[in-house]
């Protein structure tokens, strides 16, 4: 039997539960990021739920704005998890070829002096996944980047100059986690 709600909706129409966001509005640097497997010292945008019914899909939003600093090229790649555990639905299976993430660029350009000027961004829109309890879990951003001694920056671009001036050539940002509990009950 079908629940009716006082703005004319029913439980038969499916309904959100909750919605839960982390919001980083802060520049950021993380400096000489020498890794060759996944990391996670950039921990501003963990985000916990506790779902309210183990029959909820959990719809999952990122935008994160970030850079490479001193014009190099590199690869990156950002993963989603669960705690630690990395999620196949969302990254895809590392025993695919290549590296499981939700999002990844090659950093490269023709006149590479400009590239660290650029600010990319790595989005997840509508990503869901089975709730599957009612057991609090938090989702944690993990990056990697090819090569060693580059800086990786949160919320503007890689450029040294944008350090201590904020001018023209130094965008400010913010990058936002959203996790919305869905229930077709």
């Amino acid at each position: 039997m079908a629940i009716l709600y006082n703005e004319g909706g029913t439980s038969n129409t499916g309904r959100i539960i909750q919605i839960v966001q982390s919001r980083d509005i802060v520049r950021r640097k993380y400096t000489n990021v020498t890794n060759n497997t996944f990391y996670r010292p950039y921990t501003n945008l963990d985000t916990t739920i506790t779902p309210k019914l183990a029959s909820s899909k959990l719809i999952i939003n990122i935008h994160l704005n970030y850079g490479i600093g001193d014009g190099n090229a590199a690869s990156v790649w950002w993963q989603l998890r669960e705690g630690s555990t990395t999620i196949e639905a969302l990254n895809g299976s590392q025993s695919d070829l290549g590296h499981d993430c939700f999002y990844q660029r090659r950093w490269m350009d023709s006149n590479s002096s400009q590239m660290e000027y650029y600010m990319d961004q790595a989005c997840m829109v509508n990503g869901y996944i089975d709730a599957g309890s009612t057991s609090a879990r938090t989702y944690r951003l993990y990056f990697r980047v090819q090569g060693s001694g580059y800086d990786l920056t949160i919320n503007r671009d890689g450029a040294d100059s944008s350090d201590s001036s904020q001018g023209n050539h130094s965008p400010i940002s913010s990058s936002y986690m959203t996790v919305m509990e869905v229930s077709d009950v």
